[in-house]
């Protein structure tokens, strides 16, 4: 091969990478475009999606100043709102088999806590079933509380027709354990032996003993709070989370003669039960995804009472206002 032509070989390779170049740099320019496009805020900020992604370094979260810089709308509380109240549906037995009703929590303070819950509903008697009232009040007293930054993934979709966007960032945490007290109140329809009581061969003669039963309790609760939104960004996330420790004591108006389900077998009568329980937050939440109207969050407790001595199980479904 002659010079001229390795020459021109040379000068043909380097036209072709400088061409190849200059396509490269294009592409990039109109995917740079196409984001701008369908962020034209610029809230999202502009680092791409790395296809390789590296071991999560929590140093690289924003702090909650920088979160606050780059969504100015953003909204944080650190603790309980001073009044939170739920709709609430569920279960306590054995006093109510099904429920409607309305929780009130108050927080004048970071280390006050005040409730209480109202729940009409059913209950049964014998061989039917009768309107029930249930409540509690309780107020407990903080023995530890603070305020922390913990790290959260928030999930914005303020761009139209494209995947959800994750900012990895702190949010401040609000936690407490209170010592608290109260009583709870509930319907129950017991038997009373009125004939033949302590003869085993013959059938007792009962008759119904409906009372609306009042139960003190005492034990601890801790709680778990925050909440995080942004209109802009187009999320909202909210975490209140309960778990709680309760001892029963027997009820003021227990009755002082022995009591009987309607077949004739007696109930306990004990001096002290308890229960433990919780409440969670919602996991994947698909009306608050479409709507931003956040979710329900369920809770429970499993334990024993003493009045009747029996198995005392809750279940219910309740919708934050805050």
């Amino acid at each position: 091969m002659t010079r001229v032509s390795q020459r021109r070989s040379r000068l043909g390779i380097a036209k072709a990478v400088s061409c190849m170049a200059g396509v490269g740099l294009l592409g990039l320019m109109s995917v740079r475009e196409a984001n701008a496009a369908g962020d034209p805020r610029g809230i999202l900020g502009t680092a791409p999606a790395a296809p390789h992604q590296e071991p999560e370094d929590e140093s690289t979260r924003m702090s909650v100043a920088e979160l606050r810089q780059t969504l100015p709308d953003l909204k944080l509380r650190e603790s309980p709102p001073a009044a939170l109240l739920a709709l609430q549906f569920g279960m306590h037995v054995p006093y109510q088999v099904l429920g409607l009703g309305l929780t009130a929590e108050f927080y004048p303070t970071r280390w006050l806590r005040l409730s209480g819950l109202y729940s009409f509903g059913f209950s049964p008697i014998e061989n039917d079933v009768t309107f029930s009232h249930f409540g509690e009040a309780a107020l407990g007293v903080a023995v530890f509380n603070r305020i922390s930054d913990s790290p959260l993934d928030l999930t914005s979709r303020a761009i139209p027709n494209a995947d959800p966007y994750t900012i990895k960032t702190f949010v401040p945490r609000y936690q407490a354990v209170f010592v608290e007290g109260g009583a709870l109140t509930g319907f129950f329809s017991p038997a009373r032996c009125t004939a033949n009581c302590n003869d085993e061969l013959t059938p007792k003669t009962l008759v119904a003993a409906n009372q609306q039963l009042v139960m003190p309790f005492a034990g601890v609760r801790y709680v778990s709070y925050y909440k995080v939104s942004s209109e802009r960004a187009r999320f909202q996330k909210r975490n209140y989370l309960q778990l709680y420790a309760h001892v029963f004591a027997k009820a003021f108006n227990a009755p002082g003669y022995p009591i009987y389900d309607y077949k004739g077998e007696s109930f306990a009568n004990g001096p002290v039960g308890g229960r433990v329980g919780f409440d969670l937050p919602p996991g994947l939440c698909i009306a608050d995804l479409v709507l931003h109207t956040g979710c329900a969050q369920g809770g429970g407790a499993v334990g024993y009472s003493p009045t009747p001595g029996y198995l005392f199980l809750e279940l219910h479904l309740s919708y934050l206002i805050d």
